[in-house]
């Protein structure tokens, strides 16, 4: 498969998930708490959000580093990020150190 239509195919699996997570997360619901949300703590959210896995992609970066493997800065943020994101996604998902079962 040609590279575009490999881009092409990623962007509208995920635009599938998106719709998917938003269709069991009740869109009513989410749409009211995002209503009621006050803008800047959502930004405040996302900056800090963003800047946790920053520096956690960097710190991995390190290790891999340390252990031989030569990774630049914005391969190590891509993979960590794609992880993070399916590792929230993925039955058995482990997000935040907590186990989501018994």
């Amino acid at each position: 498969m040609k590279r575009p239509y490999k881009a092409l195919l990623r962007g509208l699996l995920g635009l599938a998930l998106l719709a998917v997570v938003l269709a069991l997360a009740e869109p009513g619901r989410v749409v009211t708490a995002l209503r009621e949300a006050k803008p800047g703590w959502l930004l405040a959210g996302l900056a800090a959000a963003v800047a946790s896995n920053v520096a956690s992609a960097l710190r991995w970066r390190a290790l891999a580093r340390w252990l031989g493997s030569d990774l630049g800065v914005r391969d190590a943020q891509r993979w960590y990020f794609q992880a993070m994101g399916l590792n929230a996604l993925l039955p058995g998902a482990v997000v935040g150190g907590m186990s989501t079962g018994p």
